[in-house]
């Protein structure tokens, strides 16, 4: 038998791997090892948690990449700062598979994570040593609708706690755009793979690409930057972080930024269930945190999205929630003014923070009893009279260039068809501070200097006789620090209205919908009637009513309107 075994590992060391010119041996992609779910399988069975700050940790032993994951679990207290990284990741692989058909094994039992989670996992385990990390899949009991629920509640704690924060969104990423190199292709000067996914708990002001060092000379702790591994998710990432501090210093939460959003987005996206998506988010942020006390996974996905938004109602006294509900999804029957967390918006926008158009009222609402009614007071400004339209795809926050020509040409056909503006504005300034929401790359109030670049880019897009000529020259454009075309909201077409307004909408408006200004809102929105009530579809943006001039002085001249 041990003759046996002999020469079985004297075959093995003999098929060495092809060393590569620079005689670095390049190691084979090899399919790691999976075993097939099986029913007789023992499942690993979780100890309740101790305490109200308790959490598990997972020590990922070490191995080779394709060999059996091996874990081991244990209990630990916020309070007493146990030293971890926290693993944030999206559930599903690139293909949408995001059912729990992998294991790794744990003290003699196996505990069931979905394929993207197990190759994370493959990529950041030691082949010499352990490593202590938090994985929400693992180290939560996924069965326990009550721990899950807590855990959920105090994972801000969880990221801000741990000594870094590793993403890892797939081998390829929409937000990257690129391919992530691979580990088994790597030269040994090239820094750790783990070094392309962290995020270190404090923002600094001038961090490079691979730097992983924890500053907390504030003695707080924030998100930070995640390690690029393309210069296009640097840009990314440089600006939210531009973003981040511009909201901090306002006061406001940059959970809320639109770039966390994307990010946020792409994360949760595939989770197994819809209701982690909100109460992740939610655990991410003090201030988000506080509108639901305890997550509840007993209630249904609908009843869930609609509680949840029905706190941040009543505690924000402020309708910006409704500017998440404009998903076209709606398989799970949600009232129009629901977000459906569980679905891509179609419009998303920033600045809004520097729009007063029902100037910073509050809300007055009301929700019938069986919570499918939201009753808003506000007041009905115009009509839209105008809207022609590109495919849709030209208005899809992730399309390519070349697909939002045409939507940009005819939004500016449109504009430039009035011949003066109701506010003796010049057309052509109402069309560009339209375009863009009257908000520039930082997301501050567009400055005047920006209608130069915006006659640059106008005269490319009327100009060019293809649309690669035009996509080529406004590439070109790009390397200009102050470029139009980045600031211009891709999601939303620009439409006339019945008093010769133009407005930035989401593309599923149709003539005859209602622009209103609601009571507690920072922008206005579009609604359409529908017999005795309206539907909810969207936020807008009208160039001239943004700080107030269209909500009335006195409180009595305000209409209810019904929303299902």
């Amino acid at each position: 038998m041990a003759k046996s075994t002999t020469k079985r590992a004297l075959r093995s060391q003999s098929k060495k791997s092809p060393k590569s010119k620079a005689g670095v041996r390049k190691h084979r992609r090899r399919r790691p090892n999976r075993a097939r779910k099986s029913k007789s399988s023992s499942s690993h069975d979780y100890a309740p948690l101790q305490h109200a700050d308790s959490i598990r940790l997972l020590v990922l032993h070490p191995g080779e990449f394709t060999s059996p994951i091996q874990i081991s679990l244990a209990e630990v207290r916020l309070e007493k700062d146990p030293a971890y990284k926290a693993l944030s990741y999206t559930w599903a692989t690139e293909d949408g598979d995001n059912k729990r058909s992998s294991q790794v094994r744990c003290e003699n039992a196996r505990i069931w994570v979905t394929k993207n989670c197990e190759l994370a996992l493959r990529y950041l385990r030691r082949e010499e040593s352990n490593r202590v990390l938090w994985v929400d899949a693992i180290c939560i009991n996924q069965d326990d609708k009550k721990e899950r629920g807590h855990q959920v509640g105090i994972m801000q704690n969880v990221y801000s706690r741990a000594t870094e924060v590793l993403v890892w969104l797939g081998e390829s990423s929409k937000i990257l755009g690129a391919q992530l190199p691979s580990i088994h292709s790597a030269e040994p000067e090239t820094p750790d793979f783990e070094s392309h996914l962290g995020l270190t708990p404090s923002i600094t002001s001038n961090a490079e690409p691979y730097s992983s060092e924890v500053n907390e000379s504030n003695g707080q702790k924030d998100f930070g930057i995640p390690k690029s591994v393309t210069e296009i998710f640097f840009k990314f990432l440089d600006r939210m972080v531009s973003e981040t501090r511009s909201m901090d210093s306002a006061g406001q939460d940059p959970i809320s930024s639109p770039l966390y959003q994307r990010l946020l987005s792409e994360i949760y996206s595939t989770v197994h269930d819809p209701r982690d998506k909100i109460f992740g988010i939610l655990g991410l942020s003090d201030k988000r945190r506080s509108l639901v006390s305890v997550p509840d996974y007993n209630q249904t996905i609908p009843e869930a999205f609609t509680a949840v938004t029905i706190g941040i109602l009543q505690q924000t006294k402020s309708l910006s929630i409704l500017e998440e509900a404009t998903s076209t999804v709606s398989l799970l029957h949600l009232p129009s003014w629901v977000p459906n967390w569980s679905a891509s918006n179609i419009i998303y926008f920033w600045g809004g923070e520097f729009s007063r158009a029902a100037k910073g009222s509050e809300a007055m609402f009301k929700v019938s009893s069986d919570e499918q009614v939201l009753m808003v007071k506000g007041q009905e400004f115009d009509r839209i009279e105008k809207i022609p339209l590109a495919d849709p795809m030209a208005y899809a926050l992730n399309t390519k260039l070349a697909h939002r020509i045409e939507g940009w040409r005819i939004s500016c056909d449109v504009g430039f068809s009035l011949m003066n503006y109701p506010t003796g504005e010049p057309v052509e300034e109402a069309v560009w501070r339209a375009l863009c929401w009257n908000v520039d790359l930082n997301s501050k109030p567009a400055p005047n200097k920006l209608e130069d670049s915006f006659r640059e880019w106008y005269h490319i897009l009327k100009s060019a006789k293809s649309v690669k000529e035009c996509v080529e020259k406004i590439f070109d454009l790009r390397a200009k620090q102050t470029s139009f075309e980045r600031c211009i909201n891709i999601t939303s077409p620009l439409c006339t209205t019945a008093k010769g307004y133009l407005a930035a909408v989401p593309h599923t408006t149709e003539v005859g919908d209602c622009i209103v200004v609601l009571a507690g809102a920072e922008v206005p929105y579009v609604l359409r009637p529908t017999g005795d009530h309206c539907r909810f579809i969207g936020p807008c943006y009208v160039h001239g009513i943004m700080d107030g001039e269209a909500f009335p002085e006195n409180p009595d001249d305000l209409t209810w309107y019904s929303i299902h």
